[in-house]
């Protein structure tokens, strides 16, 4: 299994929040927690679960509109959705995922590092 830390709309290469409104927010998370997927040979099809933390549950209209572009499968992953305070950086959302690792791939976890084997 892969577990997903929660991911912000952040540029990861200067670490600085980049998306404020709800619908850039979440493709730009969604874009960051596909890119650790792919690195780790997954795709959308390997999520079961995911969780979402948002500023304002009011805007789950525009995110759920968003997080259905990436989720197209008929069987779609548990997921709950959560209203918090506060986020890091002021973000407007944080979202996590655990994936199933594809059968033909091991990747063992060291120092909270993914390793890939041979």
């Amino acid at each position: 299994m892969l577990f997903l830390s929660g991911q912000l709309p952040i540029d990861p290469s200067t670490g600085k929040l980049i998306a404020t409104d709800i619908r850039s927010a979440t493709r730009c998370t969604l874009d960051n927690l596909e890119a650790i997927l792919q690195e780790a040979g997954c795709t959308w099809e390997q999520v079961v679960r995911v969780e979402i933390f948002l500023k304002d549950l009011n805007e789950f209209p525009e995110m759920n509109e968003e997080y259905r572009l990436r989720f197209r499968s008929s069987c779609l992953p548990a997921r709950q959705t959560i209203q918090v305070a506060k986020l890091p950086l002021d973000a407007p959302l944080e979202i996590s995922c655990i994936a199933i690792l594809p059968e033909v791939q091991k990747f063992p976890l060291k120092g909270g590092q993914l390793l890939k084997n041979g």
